[in-house]
């Protein structure tokens, strides 16, 4: 902890210094601003937006002024209270970062229906037929090999395939592509609009996929392997996507 109080001097400049000079006068001053900085930043999530924060000092003088006998509440029967505020704010947070994306997925989808030969399922998700296939439909136990390419509805790419195709298990995929792909048949091409609920959430999907994005697909179904038959020498080493 000794190592946090030059820190703090040295870090005046990120605001008025003058603020710095008149609370900090002395070491433990500045130890105790020290203290405060080195809790937030390793212990409060950022999502954390409504804290009280005389409740936190006090919590820390009762701690240090008695241990467990001088607490306002004891520490294993808050814990499910934290437990249960984390999750409201970070769904909160969720929440809040998702709403625009929705919006404008809802948006994107509303003109896709417009175009012709649109189907819409009952879950939402949209397609058009570019090519109709003649071959069989998978099943969700199969293997698909296809190429395929998709983005946000403001057209970035997140994914796509290049030279060779993809395989993966159809079981294993987001939802919308467990639904639609079954219904195309091998040798066919589908454009596909997926709605948040059926791809990854309002949580989204780390850097890749923002939280609630509506996601567009253009897929060429190649060859469907059957999960009762060996893997094809000749689909070993193809591409397996990212976006499960």
């Amino acid at each position: 902890m000794l190592a946090l109080i030059p820190l703090v001097w040295m870090g005046c400049k990120g605001k008025d210094s003058n603020d710095a000079s008149k609370l900090l006068k002395t070491e433990s001053d500045s130890a105790s601003y020290g203290l405060g900085l080195f809790l937030a930043s390793r212990s409060v999530p950022p999502y954390w937006k409504e804290i009280n924060y005389e409740l936190v000092a006090r919590a820390i003088k009762d701690f240090q002024n008695g241990g467990d006998s001088n607490l306002l509440v004891d520490m294993e029967s808050l814990r499910p209270v934290l437990m249960a505020y984390d999750k409201k704010m970070q769904d909160a947070e969720i929440e809040e970062q998702a709403k625009p994306n929705m919006e404008e997925g809802e948006k994107f989808m509303a003109e896709f229906k417009k175009q012709k030969d649109v189907q819409v399922l009952p879950s939402g998700i949209a397609y058009q037929v570019i090519t109709a296939g003649t071959g069989n439909s998978p099943k969700l136990t199969d293997t698909v090999v296809c190429h395929y390419n998709g983005s946000l509805t403001n057209g970035t790419t997140f994914d796509q395939t290049n030279e060779k195709p993809a395989r993966f298990l159809l079981n294993e995929m987001i939802p919308g592509w467990k639904e639609v792909l079954p219904k195309m048949k091998s040798g066919g091409k589908w454009k596909i609009v997926i709605p948040y609920e059926q791809a990854y959430g309002k949580e989204g999907n780390g850097s890749v996929i923002p939280p609630g994005a509506t996601l567009v697909f253009e897929v060429e179904l190649l060859d469907i392997v059957p999960s009762n038959m060996p893997e094809l020498e000749s689909l070993k080493g193809m591409t397996v996507p990212s976006g499960r």
